[in-house]
C-alpha cells in the first residue's frame, strides 16, 4: 500500500498538469515577423497595407525596400528565385535617405503632411 501511495505522488502531479493544459498561456500563433513576410510575398506594405513598394539598395540575399505611402523602410531578405524568408524593420524614412528610392523632396514633404493630417 505504501508503494501506491509513492507511485501516486509521483504521477498524480503530471496527470494534473495534462488536465490544465488548457490554462497554460501559449504562443501566438502568427508573429508580426511571420505577417510581414506573408505582406511581402504578395507586394504589399505590412503597415498601411498599400502596394507602393519602392526597391532601394541590395546586396547579397537582401533588398531594401520603402513603402511610397507610409514612408516605412524594410530591409526583405531572400533566396534569389525563392520566397522572402525575413523582413526587419529600419523605421521611418528620412529625407536623405528617401532620395535613395528616388523620391524628391517636394515628393516626401508631400507625403509627411498626409501622414501628419491621418489621411
Amino acid at each position: 500500500m505504501n508503494n501506491l501511495w509513492i507511485v501516486a505522488a509521483f504521477v498524480l502531479p503530471f496527470i494534473i498538469m495534462q488536465a490544465f493544459d488548457w490554462l497554460r498561456p501559449k504562443p501566438p500563433s502568427w508573429s508580426q515577423e511571420q505577417h510581414d513576410i506573408e505582406l511581402f510575398k504578395v507586394n504589399r506594405c505590412p503597415d498601411c497595407s498599400s502596394d507602393k513598394l519602392l526597391a532601394g539598395p541590395s546586396g547579397g540575399m537582401s533588398q531594401n525596400a520603402a513603402c511610397n505611402n507610409c514612408l516605412m523602410e524594410y530591409n526583405v531578405h531572400f533566396v534569389p528565385g525563392h520566397d522572402v524568408f525575413k523582413v526587419d524593420r529600419i523605421g521611418k524614412m528620412e529625407m536623405g535617405r528617401a532620395r535613395i528610392f528616388g523620391i524628391q523632396a517636394e515628393e516626401y514633404s508631400n507625403i509627411v503632411e498626409k501622414l501628419i493630417k491621418g489621411e
